[in-house]
C-alpha cells in the first residue's frame, strides 16, 4: 500500500476512534470494536498507526487491546477501503500516562533523574532546554502540572513524592505548560520547571553501559530507527520505531486526552523500552546525541512520544542557549 493510501485509512479510522471516546457517534456499525461502556474503558481499538516495510510498502498498524474476530477485521478492512493483509493487529494493553516511584536524590540533577510536582507520585527529567538564555528542565505536563491542575509556581520535588520526596527536595519551581485538551486532540504533553539555583543543573545522563552521547541537537524520526534512552525505572534501554504518527486515547488517572502523530516504539529483544515512572524521558537516536522525542506513555510493551520539535515549538524553546 502507498503512503497517501495508508495516510487516508488512518485519518478516517483515527476520526471515528476519537469520536467514539467523545461519545459523539457510533461508527459505522463496528459497535464491538469502536464503542465502549465508559470513556475510562477502552474499545478494542486502543490506536491506529502506519508502519512501513521496504521502501514504500506501508501498512495500517491497529493496536488491540482484544482480539478482533475475522469478520471484524474484515469489516475494518471494507470502511477502511485497504486489503486485510495491509492491517496488521498489534497487541496494546490500555495506555497510560507513566507516573509510579523513584529511587532517590541526586544533585546535581541529571537527565532521566526521578522529578516532579508535589501532587505527583515522580516521573523523569528530561533534559535541560533554553528560553533566551534562561535555563529550564523539560518533562510532561503530568509530571510537572499534574494533568492541568497546577499552577505557575508550585513546588518541583527530585526525587517524587512516592519516594520520600518533601518540601527539603524542592529543586524548582512550575515555569509553563501546554495545557492537555480533554475534548478535543493533542500533540504534546509537556512542561517547564525552573531551577532554583543553576548549581542543581547538569546536562549529563547517569552513567550507562553503553553510555548516551552528549545532546547535540534534534533530528527526524524515521521507520526503523534505532533509539534510546535514559529513564528513573528502566535505566537505559533501546528501541526501534515502528510508527511515525499514531494517533490513540492515552489515559490520566480517571481522563483520557486524544493525542495524534505521535511516536511508536517498540522495546530490542522482546524487552520493555520503558515502564511507569519513565514519562518524561529524552528519547535520542542511538549513538548521536540527537534528541527524537519525548516520552509519555505506553503500555508497557510500546512506547509512545511527542516529536521533540513539535514540544520545542510549544514551549518555545531550544535545545542550546
Amino acid at each position: 500500500m502507498n503512503y497517501q493510501k495508508a495516510v487516508q485509512a488512518k485519518s478516517v479510522l483515527s476520526g471515528q476512534l476519537l469520536a467514539t471516546q467523545h461519545k459523539i457517534v457510533r461508527a459505522f456499525g463496528l459497535d464491538t470494536v469502536l464503542e465502549s461502556s465508559t470513556r475510562l474503558i477502552q474499545p478494542a481499538i486502543a490506536g491506529i498507526g502506519i508502519g512501513r516495510e521496504g521502501a514504500e510498502d506501508y501498512h495500517i498498524r491497529v493496536l488491540v487491546q482484544n482480539p478482533l474476530s475475522p469478520q471484524e477485521i474484515t469489516a475494518l478492512a471494507t470502511v477502511l477501503e485497504v486489503d486485510e493483509p495491509d492491517l496488521r493487529m498489534i497487541h496494546a494493553n490500555q495506555v497510560i500516562a507513566f507516573n509510579e516511584p523513584i529511587r532517590r536524590s541526586q544533585r546535581p540533577l541529571w537527565y532521566g533523574v526521578s522529578i516532579g510536582h508535589e501532587l505527583v507520585s515522580a516521573g523523569t527529567l528530561g533534559c535541560t532546554v533554553y528560553d533566551q538564555g534562561k535555563t529550564y528542565w523539560l518533562s510532561n505536563n503530568h509530571v510537572f502540572a499534574n494533568g492541568n491542575e497546577a499552577k505557575t509556581g508550585d513546588p518541583i520535588w527530585q526525587p517524587g513524592v512516592r519516594d520520600g520526596g518533601s518540601n527539603a527536595s524542592r529543586v524548582g519551581t512550575l515555569a509553563r505548560f501546554v495545557p492537555i485538551d480533554f475534548s478535543g486532540t493533542n500533540e504534546v504533553d509537556a512542561a517547564l520547571a525552573e531551577p532554583l539555583d543553576n548549581s542543581l543543573v547538569s546536562t549529563n545522563f547517569p552513567p550507562s553501559n553503553p553510555p548516551l552521547a552528549t545532546l547535540t541537537g534534534i533530528t527526524t524520526p524515521t521507520y526503523g530507527m534505532k533509539v534510546e534512552k535514559y529513564g528513573r525505572t528502566t535505566g537505559y534501554t533501546t528501541g526501534t520505531v515502528v510508527s511515525l504518527s499514531t494517533d490513540l486515547p492515552v489515559t490520566f488517572g480517571r481522563k483520557q486526552a486524544y493525542f495524534v502523530d505521535q511516536i511508536e516504539i517498540e522495546g530490542e529483544d522482546g524487552n520493555a523500552f520503558s515502564q511507569p515512572g519513565d514519562s518524561g524521558s529524552i528519547i535520542v537516536e542511538a549513538g548521536t546525541g540527537l534528541v527524537v522525542g519525548l516520552l509519555f506513555a505506553g503500555d508497557g510493551n510500546l512506547t509512545f512520544a511527542n516529536p521533540i520539535a513539535n514540544v520545542l515549538r510549544a514551549l518555545n524553546v531550544t535545545l542550546s542557549k
